[in-house]
């Protein structure tokens, strides 16, 4: 199994979203999400194409870089 790590696009919005089940609660979560994809800090891992994991990667800790 290949694991590819890209940076996401605002079209990988729905799968993020989909496979993160903190989002199901409610919009906040997925809101945040596609905030993150606008600003570039998102990443997302795929295999064969499907998207299967995401990172987003922030200086908002003490202006350190945090995952």
């Amino acid at each position: 199994m290949t694991v590819t790590v890209r940076p996401a696009r605002p079209a990988d919005a729905e799968r993020i979203v989909g496979i993160d089940p903190h989002t199901a609660a409610g919009g906040a979560r997925a809101r945040d999400i596609r905030d993150r994809l606008a600003e570039g800090t998102c990443h997302v891992a795929e295999v064969e194409g499907a998207v299967v994991g995401f990172v987003v990667l922030t200086r908002g800790f003490f202006h350190q870089p945090f995952v």
